[in-house]
């Protein structure tokens, strides 16, 4: 069974978390980011977990100092629950220049490869200072081949806690890299707000390695104008005066799905026929995986009904009820309209992504036919 589930308007969740990710990192139009971000966020998605991918993905490498500010905002949300947190993230995102080399190398494991170099002969003498299972793995980072230090990663951790991993780790580039402020590396791992910890530990080694002219280490940060913040109101607001229920989409549809997305494996792929299911059951799979179609639901006494993939409720009042403010009518939508979430999108090789925004090779050639874990 896919793992199906529409949005607040009518999306597929996936294709709107890989099509945010593709806005974002092309940087053309902040007002798509924005209204991607908010359309996960105002469906119930968790959109912090997938800030702190991107942001290790894409970010970490040369801006260091937007972990602190993420970490900051999320701080703030918790405490308030004021969307505009979301919008100062997701500017400040926008703006800085992405890297692919995490997420490459991520990628590189999650397709099953291999390292490249086997070391013989002496070792060096620093390197008696580590237990031996750390030797590939060290060495590999001493050489700059990160697609073999990852890999030595890897299978470290099948035997070793991350925590003990990042020690070690601290404890090499002390003695290897000048510009390592232990203190801070140490405080910022046990702060840590998020569970990717093989991720930030790929994250650390790739940063390490760069050059530090490269690193972006005085990120100034800014906020989003009093126009960004009004547009991001208007998303918000459901609502179009006294107009019947599916002339919202008319109204709120403002951007199409990236038809790029498909180096992704889409849960639009495991369909015979993706339009005519999202047609027929458009209710269910929104109702069924939305936080916010859930509570709708549950709000006029309407239950699942997985066999016939239906919703089904207590009463006709409340049938009706739900229908006047939540009818759609997906299917009698204008086209135009329709394919900002059901353009055709084909399977494609992970290099149709990469290439529409990255101009340099990635530091790692993935198989031919592979598509991106995310």
């Amino acid at each position: 069974m896919t793992n199906y589930t529409l949005t607040r308007l009518l999306y597929s969740e996936d294709e709107v978390i890989f099509t945010f990710i593709t806005s974002l990192l092309k940087r053309e139009s902040v007002a798509e980011s924005y209204y991607w971000a908010y359309e996960l966020y105002y469906s119930g998605t968790e959109i912090f977990p997938l800030f702190w991918k991107i942001y290790l993905d894409f970010y970490a490498t040369h801006n260091p100092k937007l972990e602190g500010y993420i970490k900051e905002k999320e701080d703030a949300w918790k405490r308030d629950k004021n969307m505009r947190h979301i919008a100062y993230i997701v500017r400040n995102m926008f703006r800085l220049e992405p890297t692919s080399k995490v997420f490459i190398l991520r990628q590189f494991l999650a397709s099953g490869g291999l390292p490249d170099r086997i070391y013989r002969g002496r070792r060096p003498t620093w390197l008696h200072e580590y237990d031996k299972v750390y030797h590939n793995m060290l060495l590999s980072i001493n050489k700059g081949q990160l697609r073999n230090a990852v890999y030595n990663m890897k299978i470290i951790l099948e035997s070793t806690s991350p925590d003990e991993l990042h020690s070690i780790l601290i404890k090499y580039y002390s003695g290897h890299n000048d510009s390592i402020d232990i203190n801070n590396a140490e405080e910022q791992w046990k702060t840590r707000v998020h569970n990717y910890d093989f991720h930030l530990l790929i994250s650390i080694i790739v940063h390490m390695n760069e050059p530090m002219n490269d690193i972006n280490t005085r990120c100034l940060f800014i906020s989003p104008t009093e126009k960004d913040m009004k547009a991001i109101r208007w998303i918000a607001d459901e609502s179009i005066s006294e107009e019947r229920a599916y002339k919202t989409f008319r109204k709120k549809r403002l951007y199409p799905i990236r038809p790029t997305i498909g180096s992704f494996p889409l849960a639009r792929f495991g369909f015979e026929d993706f339009k005519q299911e999202t047609f027929w059951y458009w209710e269910y799979y929104a109702t069924d995986g939305c936080p916010l179609w859930k509570e709708r639901l549950v709000r006029f006494s309407g239950t699942l009904d997985h066999e016939h993939k239906k919703i089904v409720f207590s009463d006709g009042d409340n049938e009706d009820a739900f229908y006047d403010k939540y009818g759609f009518d997906f299917d009698e939508q204008s086209k135009d309209i329709q394919d900002m979430s059901l353009v055709d999108i084909g399977q494609t090789d992970w290099n149709i992504w990469y290439y529409s925004i990255f101009d340099g090779e990635p530091i790692v050639d993935l198989p031919t036919g592979f598509s991106y874990l995310y």
